[in-house]
């Protein structure tokens, strides 16, 4: 065994809504050969997209279709987004909930905060002249309060070096597991990609679960269920150990999910708590949105000044142990002044090798946040 692909998915909306299956899932998949190395890689692709898709209502011509296409951005971004806010904060037994804010040092134009208001629930503060420090800060206590304390210190003084305009995108989940892994975790080896073995601290259950398995496409795994269901936690792996994580998501489709049968299934899975940051500005640039980062102004629908995009970072946590995964992610968009260049039978899954995750929204797809795990 060799690789193994963790993923989450949030479900809600009618899947009409949308035209992939997975919603996010090629941001994911594109941005985890982009990191191009072998070793754990988490990302929300719920988080960035919103936080384009609130970018998106500032642009307009080819920066809005380069923009659109990068993110896999629906025409109707809004709507979808809005619905899916509000199915958020109406959700029983758990804590699923996302949050949008913007930073201005120069007014916005109507239009626009009246769109980004209406559709993303965007909270507005002032950006005080000169003070960076003062700026990071309050970007970082934000995120923090927003997260429930899981993310800290997200931002510092540097990122936002003559920012005139900032764009946040925060989403904190927290879910108990429908049946909790028994206590303690247990040491057990973890096979890494390269063969060699290290320890890890592995959780082991028997439960009768969903579980899909591909040997043409060398897939399978098993979907465990929270006590909320409109939360899906996948996690799957090579059946030979040869597959990478990032060619598995490759292989992965809604069929395969949707028409997973139930058996008894012995699963060991490892206990984790992971936190990264990313600036996903070179990523963007590699999926084609080049032209709002170009000198000439990209967002030119915000304010009376133009504005080009700097940086995109996304810093963001998952954490997976006996009684529930909590998730949180914040992703946080800069941007300056144009003048500035910027069962038959039991079945066995043990994620004890490289493995992925997925956290997905059940009903549209939308994949919240993702994870390659190749050395918990």
């Amino acid at each position: 065994m060799k690789k193994f692909l963790l993923f989450l998915q949030i479900s809600f909306l009618a899947a009409s809504l949308y035209a992939a299956d997975f919603p996010g899932l090629k941001t994911f998949q594109k941005a985890a050969e982009f990191h191009g190395k072998k070793t754990n890689f988490v990302l929300s692709p719920y988080s960035l997209r919103q936080c384009g898709a609130i970018l998106y209502h500032g642009t307009s011509g080819n920066v809005a279709k380069e923009l659109q296409k990068a993110l896999e951005l629906p025409q109707n971004c809004g709507d979808i987004f809005h619905k899916l806010h509000k199915e958020f904060a109406g959700e029983k037994n758990i804590r699923l909930f996302d949050f949008n804010a913007v930073f201005s040092l120069y007014p916005l134009l109507e239009e626009y905060l009246n769109t980004i208001s209406k559709h993303y629930a965007v909270r507005h503060f002032s950006i005080a002249p000169g003070n960076v420090a003062d700026t990071a800060q309050k970007v970082n206590v934000l995120t923090a309060k927003q997260s429930a304390g899981m993310l800290q210190n997200c931002i510092n003084a540097n990122d936002l070096q003559n920012s005139d305009f900032i764009a946040m995108s925060t989403l904190l989940l927290n879910a108990d597991w429908e049946t909790p892994f028994p206590f303690p975790a247990k040491p057990a080896p973890f096979t890494l990609a390269d063969g060699r073995q290290k320890n890890c601290q592995m959780m082991y259950n028997s439960l009768f679960v969903q579980y899909f398995s591909d040997r043409q496409k060398d897939i399978h795994g098993i979907v465990l269920p929270f006590k909320n269901r409109s939360i899906q936690f996948i996690a799957a792996k090579s059946l030979s150990g040869k597959t990478s994580t990032t060619d598995l998501l490759k292989n992965l489709d809604k069929n395969m999910i949707d028409n997973a049968g139930m058996f008894k299934t012995d699963i060991a899975l490892p206990k984790m708590d992971i936190q990264q940051r990313h600036d996903v500005s070179e990523f963007l640039k590699h999926l084609g949105a080049r032209q709002i980062f170009a000198a000439g102004g990209g967002l030119d629908k915000i304010s009376f000044v133009k504005l080009v995009l700097s940086k995109v970072i996304q810093n963001v946590r998952l954490t997976v142990d006996e009684r529930s995964t909590k998730a949180a992610a914040a992703t946080v968009a800069v941007a300056k002044r144009t003048a500035l260049v910027p069962p038959s039978h039991i079945r066995r899954f043990y994620a004890d090798s490289p493995f992925f995750i997925l956290i997905r929204h059940k009903k549209s797809g939308e994949i919240l946040f993702a994870a390659c795990i190749n050395t918990p």
